[in-house]
């Protein structure tokens, strides 16, 4: 049996957040209402729809009814979803006390494959900027995708790289740059900020609205030091009253579990939860060599559990006199992986290295238009996270999962034993000025500032040469500034854009135990261009002279199997991307989009 270690401070939290929501009950009766059918004519449950341009959003209740009470009279577009079923728009007429609209929607058997194409129709002014942009909404396919990952990677020029394990850090390749030469962001702000110990395949799936994929330039109002792509996961931020709920299991004794909710307390004001638990064995099969057979034969892998748990609470606020926007998140998680190799497979599996920990995090995004020309945008994060690293067995273990000998006098896997316990503290703040002087010419002033620190213990080393026990932080901070503008009856649309980097290192020498301090200053810049032909056919370009600031964990190692290195430099490349991209006409039976891309690189150090 599967057991979840969640707290019971944070059950009973998720269990009196979503109660109201659970009690919330669809009004039949209003100014527009109807049943929405699948294609065989039974009502679908669960069906999301809203009213275009409007904040009139709801979703079918369990006899696939929907309603919208107290709606102006006048005409509207009204939109259905579902996924697995097409997408239906129809205009009605809202002229009496009740207006009565049914919907039947036809089935897509392909929505998982033609999820991309329609999300690009969905996120179409991302991806028609002169920047490089692939964008992807989830809502059609988040029931049927596992992670992020797995999105992504049906993208153009986007490989995804993994071990194989769910639950395992993911390698995203953008035009041939990968690593951390392609940083991932959350709503704007650094990852490792807001989830220190996460990768982006570790977001829950049911809490991501959008996924932007920056294959080239990465804007200042979203990126910080990459050298030439990033991923930014937009979060949900649906003002509706609904409650979504999803189970699905698989092999290698997988589990995803998924509930959120969201409640509208009155005009513009919402709450929201969202409580995932991802779990699996990832015992699957592998060709390794086992040790007492002396031969390669294949295996099932023993020590790769992994298991995640994570529950987060909103409110939102939208159309006030103090706040065009204001949102408020906090979220708990807990996490645990087993480690069963070191960074190649070699010849002896490992059978008790594991991570543990969790932590919680708090942020808020606030918006606001001063006057009729100037936006203020800034949205800030803050998280403590606790990371165990157990690495203490003295067992000596075969592929096969048999103890093969025990070595009491040099324990540890990976080299060296260790029983590590470390706290992270992470502040980052992004604060954004948007300025329209006209409306053909705007200026963007974005400064983003980021703090990483940590301080622990290893119980495996004498506390006067345990490095872990002095604090060690990473400061950084991105100044960028850039004007856009159009010409030529806005054919034309170019940018240019400047960065200043600033970063302060402080902490120890993890061989020396001495104090080391360590700041740089360098800046780098970036202009790109856009022609509009017609409204399908454009051709684009983008030149950046980029820079990357080493990680907190390349500077400082992680305890485990990345050793500490302070005397790192950040690394520059100067970036070409051009690209071309053609709509068929509308109207035809056959309709495709054909977008083509190059690039070139030259990267130092």
């Amino acid at each position: 049996m599967v057991k979840a270690r969640t707290t019971n401070v944070l059950s009973n939290l998720i269990l009196a957040f979503f109660l109201p929501v659970f009690c919330f009950g669809q009004q039949v009766s209003g100014a527009l209402k109807g049943i929405v059918y699948d294609a065989n004519g039974e009502p679908l449950i669960g069906a999301y729809v809203s009213l275009q341009d409007t904040d009139w959003r709801t979703v079918t209740d369990v006899d696939g009814v929907y309603a919208f009470a107290a709606i102006p009279a006048g005409e509207y577009t009204l939109i259905a979803t579902y996924v697995g079923a097409s997408d239906l728009e129809t205009v009605v007429q809202v002229t009496g006390p009740v207006t009565e609209v049914d919907l039947r929607l036809e089935e897509d058997a392909n929505v998982l494959a033609e999820a991309v194409v329609l999300a690009k129709t969905a996120a179409r002014e991302q991806q028609e900027r002169a920047l490089q942009i692939e964008s992807v909404e989830l809502q059609k396919v988040v029931s049927r995708v596992k992670d992020v990952g797995e999105v992504i990677e049906r993208l153009p020029g986007v490989n995804v790289r993994g071990s194989g394990s769910f639950g395992d850090r993911i390698d995203i390749s953008l035009n041939g740059l990968n690593g951390t030469a392609v940083r991932t962001f959350i709503d704007g702000l650094p990852l490792e900020i807001v989830f220190p110990q996460f990768t982006i395949n570790n977001i829950p799936v049911n809490s991501i609205a959008r996924v932007d994929v920056y294959k080239g330039v990465v804007p200042i109002d979203v990126g910080s030091d990459a050298l030439g792509g990033g991923v930014n996961v937009i979060t949900e931020q649906r003002n509706v009253n609904e409650l979504r709920a999803s189970y699905g299991f698989g092999s290698f004794n997988t589990h995803q579990a998924a509930v959120s909710g969201n409640y509208t307390l009155s005009e513009g004001v919402s709450v929201g939860a969202n409580v995932t638990y991802n779990y699996s064995d990832n015992n699957y099969t592998m060709n390794a060599f086992v040790f007492e057979d002396n031969e390669r034969r294949e295996i099932e892998r023993f020590h790769d559990a992994y298991r995640l748990t994570f529950g987060s609470i909103h409110l939102d606020v939208r159309g006030k006199k103090w706040a065009d926007r204001f949102r408020f998140t906090a979220n708990a998680n807990e996490y645990y992986k087993e480690v069963q190799n070191g960074g190649i497979i070699g010849n002896l599996a490992f059978g008790g290295t594991f991570y543990d920990g969790g932590g919680t995090a708090f942020s808020t995004l606030y918006e606001k238009k001063i006057g009729q020309k100037l936006t203020l945008t800034t949205n800030g994060a803050y998280s403590r996270t606790k990371v165990i690293f157990v690495d203490t067995t003295a067992n000596v273990f075969s592929w096969s999962g048999n103890i093969l000998t025990r070595r009491p006098n040099s324990p540890g896997e990976l080299g060296r034993s260790s029983l590590s316990d470390r706290d992270f503290d992470n502040i980052a703040n992004r604060t954004t000025l948007r300025w329209a002087l006209t409306p053909r010419d705007e200026f963007l002033l974005s400064n983003l500032v980021a703090n990483q620190s940590t301080i622990g213990r290893d119980e495996k080393r004498p506390i006067e040469r345990d490095p872990l026990t002095r604090n060690q932080s990473l400061l950084k901070d991105v100044l960028g500034l850039q004007y856009q503008r159009k010409l030529f009856q806005d054919k034309l649309t170019f940018g240019v854009a400047g960065k200043l980097y600033y970063y302060n290192l402080a902490g120890v020498d993890a061989n020396a135990l001495t104090d080391v301090s360590i700041s740089g200053t360098d800046y780098g810049y970036y202009a790109s261009a856009k022609y509009d032909f017609n409204d399908r056919f454009f051709v684009r370009a983008s030149f950046e002279n980029a820079l990357r600031i080493p990680t907190f964990v390349q500077f400082f190692g992680n305890g485990a199997n990345i050793a500490a290195n302070l005397t790192l430099k950040p690394e520059t490349s100067d970036n070409l991307n051009v690209g071309a991209s053609y709509a068929s006409p509308r109207g035809n039976d056959l309709r495709f989009l054909l977008t083509l891309n190059g690039f070139t690189r030259s990267q130092n150090n």
